[in-house]
């Protein structure tokens, strides 16, 4: 030690950091942790709508399989929705379907024997438009209008929703990943 200079609390001969040091780590530290809540929130909110999202194409693959074994109208009237109505789907707890669309496909196949085939007076071939939705709700049917109230998407001063309405509410659930539409062909055999 020089004669005249006392010896001073923080020289650089003492290890340890300063506050400011501290706080900087500190900072750093929250920031990077901030950031990988974040990300595994996000990662989480991601799966759990992809798991929603294969449940939907599960039960809609099960409900095409069901209407597949429907024997066919003696009238050869395709299957159909009341308007503005979603039916459950048997075995899938809070899934619903509509069917948006269903007309009569042209058979392609000229093969004697496939199912469907020209030759085959028995087949009847649909196109099909599905609408399936997840949504919890007690109760045999679900309405637009039910829907509508409970996530407060379209104002409406009656209380019930056109066909324009609906069609906007059918586009903000498939956004949000709460519906699924899938065209598929449906092949109904006569008994």
């Amino acid at each position: 030690q020089r004669a005249g200079r006392p010896r001073s609390r923080g020289s650089a001969s003492q290890g340890g950091f300063t506050l400011v040091e501290l706080l900087v780590a500190t900072g750093i530290f929250v920031l990077g942790f901030s950031v990988c809540l974040g990300l595994f929130l996000a990662g989480m909110r991601h799966r759990t709508a992809a798991e929603d999202h294969l449940r939907l194409g599960f039960a809609a693959s099960s409900l095409v399989e069901e209407l597949g074994l429907v024997e066919m109208a003696t009238t050869g009237v395709p299957l159909s929705t009341p308007a503005g109505t979603l039916l459950p789907i048997r075995g899938h707890q809070h899934v619903w379907y509509r069917i948006e669309s269903c007309q009569n496909a042209v058979v392609t196949s000229n093969v004697p024997g496939d199912p469907g085939s020209r030759d085959d007076p028995n087949a009847d071939t649909l196109l099909t438009t599905l609408l399936v939705v997840s949504f919890a709700t007690p109760g045999p049917s679900l309405t637009y209008e039910e829907i509508n109230r409970r996530l407060r998407v379209i104002t409406s001063s009656t209380g019930t929703l056109d066909a324009t309405q609906q069609q906007q509410l059918t586009d903000h659930l498939l956004a949000r990943q709460l519906a699924l539409r899938m065209e598929t062909v449906i092949l109904r055999r006569a008994p």
